[in-house]
């Protein structure tokens, strides 16, 4: 991927900010300092659509004198828990042994039941009807 590629590729949040002592010129213009209240939106987008979403929500804060704004953020995704690559991964324990030991003790508890304790949600064992 080329550096231009790669800077297309960035994710932005356009964050929802209250700011204090600034007049904006117009929609594009950006306060120096703010207070995030809130992300705008729940998913990133590209530079490009955060900058319409944020240029079409401070047009509407000036049509109606508030002072609120919209800045686009840029954010890195990652996913907690992830292996990186050539990371060492430990296979044999985890939560998947934690489950089957609770699914054994739970059959040995209660052999009536028709499913067993939920790995998924932890929910208890349903009888049999």
């Amino acid at each position: 991927m080329s550096i231009s590629e790669l800077q297309h590729a960035r994710r932005f949040r356009v964050w929802v900010v209250s700011y204090d002592g600034w007049l904006p010129a117009g929609p594009r213009d950006m306060p120096h300092r703010a207070v995030a209240l809130e992300p705008a939106e729940a998913e990133p987008m590209s530079a490009e659509e955060a900058s319409e979403y944020a240029e079409a929500f401070n047009r509407a804060m000036l049509a109606e004198h508030r002072k609120l704004w919209a800045v686009g953020v840029p954010v890195e995704m990652r996913f907690e828990g992830e292996p990186q690559p050539g990371e060492m991964l430990s296979l044999r324990s985890g939560p998947s042994r934690a489950v089957l030991r609770k699914r054994r003790a739970a059959r040995k508890k209660n052999p009536s039941c028709a499913s067993q304790v939920s790995a998924h949600d932890g929910s208890p064992p349903r009888e049999r009807t």
